[in-house]
């Protein structure tokens, strides 16, 4: 899911990998924030990998902070949503 929000990203403001790099840090964050989801609860955890996933994207993608935190927010934002949804 976060790979199709990140899709829409504007062509011209995107590494060229930038899909790759999605998809990337979410199979690396999706596991440990499963493994603590449970202790953390729901909330908490969310916000570790929204601001880990920033981190990555600042650091693999070289996206500024603005960017990689707005692409963190908006893949996460869609796939919370979704998952409300579903």
């Amino acid at each position: 899911m976060e790979v199709t929000a990140a899709a829409c990203w504007p062509r011209s403001a995107r590494p060229e990998d930038l899909l790759w790099t999605v998809a990337s840090v979410n199979l690396l964050t999706h596991p440990i924030a499963y493994l603590f989801a449970s202790p953390l609860g729901f909330w908490p955890t969310e916000a570790g990998v929204v601001v880990s996933e920033a981190f990555l994207y600042r650091g693999v993608a070289g996206m500024g902070w603005k960017a990689s935190g707005v692409l963190a927010l908006a893949t996460n934002g869609c796939t919370l949503v979704l998952s409300f949804l579903l």
